[in-house]
């Protein structure tokens, strides 16, 4: 039986930029077991769209819901949503929990990090997915398919 409310919907998304309206009134719905390709040319507003559900730009106007309850536009980040972009942003020369946390990390303000908090969290992630790795690694000195066979993970 399907369900009648949509795990997400979004009406009248519009989101501009200087010279560009890149969304216009978008509207969509996602349901359970649903899978949904977004396609179209380069400039179409596909990775407006991802990037405003995911809470990393802004719409102009639109409303967006989670299971039928109404998301404030200003709380896009908080949504349990997370985009996995083709052009991946790391940081280098941070190990991998501060790359995990960049933006969002754990303690009580901007002076004060939970550095524990991130390893922890890191560490439960790293072996939920069964990777061989450890959070204090630096991202420079690991390979793109994976951390086995490198031999010195150190920040040095």
């Amino acid at each position: 039986m399907e369900s009648a409310v949509p795990l997400l919907q979004v009406s009248g998304l519009t989101k501009g930029y200087p010279g560009v309206l890149a969304l216009d009134e978008v509207d969509f719905e996602l349901r359970p077991r649903e899978i949904h390709a977004v396609v179209g040319k380069n400039g179409a507003g596909k990775s407006t769209l991802i990037s405003i559900i995911s809470g990393v730009v802004s719409p102009d106007a639109g409303a967006l819901s989670l299971e039928g309850a109404s998301v404030p536009l200003d709380r896009l980040k908080s949504l349990p949503v997370a985009t996995v972009f083709q052009e991946s942003t790391i940081f280098p020369n941070l190990t991998i929990a501060e790359n995990i946390f960049a933006g969002n990390e754990p303690g009580a303000g901007w002076r004060s990090v939970d550095r524990a908090a991130e390893r922890g969290r890191t560490t439960a992630h790293l072996r939920r997915f069964n990777l061989n790795a450890e959070p204090d690694w630096l991202v420079a000195k690991l390979s793109p398919g994976g951390a086995e066979g490198h031999r010195d993970h150190s920040r040095a």
